[in-house]
Parts: C-alpha cells; structure tokens; sequence
C-alpha cells in the first residue's frame, strides 16, 4: 500500500494544526509559566502539591486544558471536599492569572490556563472558564404533543430550499439569530427542523460560504449555503415530522449524519443539508448534533463532550428506529463523531436486536479512533451483528496525522501501513482522490466520494459492484481503492 507524498502547503498546514491542537504559541503568542497549583489547600494539603504536575502538562503552551483527577494526581486528604488551586502567568515577570475549582474537585473536573491574545495585544485574555465534569443527562420521553407547526419559510431567489431534522445537546445560548441558537455548552436534548437554502450555482461538493477573498462578508442565498431559520420541536412532533416525510417516499428512507470535531451546529446544518442534496436524497436527512465547541485548540474538551453524547445519541436512534416507518436507515459519521455513532449503535442494537435489520449501511468516514480500539473492542461488535459497515480511510487525512501523534497511535481512518482491514467491513482508501489542504473532508467534497456514498444509499451496492472502485487484494484481506 503506497502512502502518497503531502505538498509541501500540505505539510505546512499540518504543521500549524498540530501546535493549534497542542496549545504550543505561535505568531508572538504568549505562554503558560505556571507559578502555583495547590490540591486541597482548605484541607490542609502542602502548598504546591501538585504544581510539578501541572508544570509539565501546560508550561510552554499558549493554553492548556488540565484534568483534575484524584485517581491520577492522588488524594492528599482523604475524606475531605478538596479545591484546586493554581496561578501561572504569560510573561516573564508579568501579571498573575489565577483559577480556581471550588470544592470537590478532583472528580475528572477541569480547568483552563491561558495566555490566548498575541504578544503585545491591547485586550487581556478572557477570564477563565472553569468547571466540573458534567454526567450525562438523559431526558425522559415528554407526553404526546400536538402535530408540529409548519414551516413558514419559502427559497430565497436563486436558491433550493431545504429541510433537515436536528437532535442535539447543545445548549440554548438565547441568541435568535439560527446561525448561533445553540452554542458549545452541554444542554438538555432539544429537536427540531432547520430551513437550509443551496444555491442553485451551487457545484457538487463544495459548503459554499462567504469569503472575505471574495470580499463577502455575510451569507447570501444566491451564493453560499445558507442557514436560514430554526423549527424548535417536541420530541414527538419530531418524531411525526420524520415519519410523515418518510411515508411519502417509496424507498421510506432517513439517514442520520453525525458530525466530528471542531463544528457548530450551523456548520453541522449546512453540511446535513448539502450532503442531502448532493446525493439526490429523498428520504429524510437528518443530523445529530453534539456539543463541539468549534475551536481548534478545544480538541481536548470536544474528545470528552463526544463521550458525554453517547447515551443521548443512543436514545435517539432507538426513537428514531422504533418510532418512524423508515425502512431504509443510513447512519454515517464523520472523524471524532465516529467514536458515539459507532458505541451508540453497538449498545443500542446489543440492548436490542430487532432494530438492527432496518439500520442498511453504517458509513464511518475518517474514523478519529484509536485503530487497535476500533479493531479489538468496536469493529468485532459492529461486524457480529450483520449490519453492512463501509469505512472511508486516507493516507492524506492531515487532521488524523496530527490526530495520530497527538496520541501516539494510528486512527481508524488511516492509510498506508495502518489502514484497517477487517472481514466482513468494506475499507474504502481514498488516499488518491483529489482533497482539500486539510484532506479530512473529502467524504462531502470530493466527487468521487459522493458519487460512491450515492450507489450505497440509493441501490444498496457493494464494494465490488460500484464501478467507481478496484479491488486490492493482500495477505490481510482485500480493500478498494478508487479508480483513476
């Protein structure tokens, strides 16, 4: 299996990700000189118990993202509801910053040391969010609601409209403009429907936005993919909503995108929407949207929020399944949006077999989990239960690479030597198809791709009979590669 080269632009942009993602400074940014860290100070505990630890997780970053937890740093006083503690400052000799976790800490809570403004700016950086880590919340099933409200939206000129279904345990930020109704914080589970518009320029592939190289400064309709307005629902209108868009196709279809890491809920929308119209898809699209909070440098934080998702998603796929008349369910993920889909439905189908046989295809493309995970404890559950699993990789993917030495192990959506081969999941190497510069995107906007998630949606199609792809064969077993 040959790894294709990375261009050097390539290069450089994986270059640049990997310090955004560690919180190392670039561009004249500041960093992280820790002072003090204290765990249980109101308990007696030594001053500065814990500030080598501290030290060695964040000195030198421009942020830094730390766990407390008693189970890793020790308990110094057992029995008692311990704070945290700890001051660092940017510069040398320069003014302290402090934060500080009230009591009972150390139950995997977090806390957040930054220097985020460039050297020499005039405005301080924000203060410091701090926070335990939140349980999951499950929502009961509210009593039966009324039919849900039509939408009230009509196609801007010179665009399409579309409607795509929405679950997600973001919360409300209160703010009524769509593009920012939901933020990063975690939430209880709201649904509804989003009003998206695709121009109808719009070229197979590409999330038209606005582009201040094109000096475009706001979403037009004519011109971008556009969020338009939000539908809040029931969980039952919801659920109405779907089956009744479903019963008025023959094919009585619905897939469910999960996103991945680093997006907002708008971006979420829009991608649900372009997808859909891309594939010509004429069941119901919906998306499940988890708290990602859309940052590059929060990939710490966004790794616990997708973990924290799962039973919501879980629950929501069984609604989805139980609930509706969809014959023809598609689940498909996209890179850290992979690890809930795939747990989601592996428990949810354990817990309960009879819904499995209307799941058609799970499509995991560039699966951010860790390869010998997903390998030994993931793909073993998928495989056993008969649903047919297809799996997008790429030797490309300049967000695994860092992804990979963040953590010091393959994904699950690497190529070359580290491509996942298992039997009975078709692995799909995309490493040849033309991509973006980040090369992580390419199962919405590449046309190869696209053309290939259609003939798996709409005619059922394996590997070996979509014309666009080859069979290599290897002593581990066989994957396709895309035809040139």
């Amino acid at each position: 299996m040959n790894t294709p080269r990375n261009p050097p632009f390539k290069t450089v942009a994986k270059s640049v990700l990997l310090f955004a993602l560690l919180g190392w400074p670039i561009l004249g940014m500041a960093a992280v000189q820790v002072v003090s860290a204290t765990y249980g100070a109101n308990c007696g505990a030594a001053r500065d118990n814990v500030k080598s630890t501290l030290v060695a997780a964040c000195d030198g970053r421009s942020r830094c993202e730390y766990i407390v937890d008693y189970q890793v740093i020790g308990d110094p006083a057992p029995g008692c509801a311990k704070t945290f503690e700890a001051a660092w400052t940017c510069t040398a000799g320069g003014q302290q910053r402090t934060a500080k976790i009230p009591a009972e800490a150390g139950f995997k809570s977090r806390v957040v040391l930054s220097c985020g403004v460039p050297v020499g700016a005039a405005t301080p950086a924000p203060p410091v969010v701090i926070s335990p880590t939140e349980p999951p919340v499950v929502m009961p099933a509210p009593p039966p609601s009324p039919s849900a409200p039509a939408l009230a939206v009509s196609a801007p000129d010179g665009s399409h409209l579309m409607s795509v279904y929405f679950a997600t345990d973001r919360k409300r930020t209160g703010i009524a403009d769509p593009a920012k109704r939901f933020g990063g914080d975690r939430g209880e589970v709201s649904y509804g429907v989003c009003s998206v518009s695709v121009p109808t320029s719009h070229e197979m592939g590409e999330l038209e936005s606005p582009s201040w190289w094109k000096f475009e400064f706001s979403p037009d309709p004519e011109k971008h993919v556009v969020l338009l307005e939000i539908s809040p629902m029931s969980r039952n209108q919801l659920l109405a909503a779907i089956a009744e868009k479903v019963g008025s196709t023959s094919a009585k279809s619905a897939f469910v995108f999960v996103h991945g890491y680093n997006v907002t809920f708008e971006d979420a929308a829009r991608r649900t929407a372009q997808m859909a119209y891309d594939l010509n898809f004429q069941g119901a699209p919906i998306f499940y949207s988890w708290p990602s909070q859309a940052r590059v440098m929060d990939y710490v934080k966004d790794e616990q929020n997708v973990e924290w998702t799962q039973p919501h998603l879980e629950i929501f796929l069984q609604d989805l399944v139980a609930r509706t008349d969809a014959q023809n369910i598609y689940l498909v993920a996209h890179s850290m949006g992979n690890r809930a889909l795939t747990r989601a439905f592996a428990q949810l189908v354990t817990d309960k077999p009879e819904l499995a046989a209307r799941v058609k295809e799970l499509i995991l493309t560039a699966p951010d989990i860790d390869a010998d995970v997903f390998k030994t404890q993931i793909a073993p559950k998928l495989v056993k239960l008969g649903t047919p699993v297809t799996l997008y990789a790429s030797a490309t993917d300049q967000a695994l690479e860092v992804s990979r030495e963040v953590h010091g192990a393959p994904r699950a959506g690497d190529a070359g030597n580290a491509l996942v081969i298992l039997t009975g999941m078709e692995t799909i190497d995309a490493s040849q198809v033309d991509s973006s510069m980040i090369g992580h995107s390419y199962y919405a906007e590449n046309r190869s791709v696209i053309a290939d998630i259609f003939y798996v949606l709409k005619d059922h199609r394996r590997a070996q009979d979509r014309f666009g792809l080859r069979e290599v064969v290897t002593p581990q077993g066989r994957y396709w590669v895309f035809r040139q």
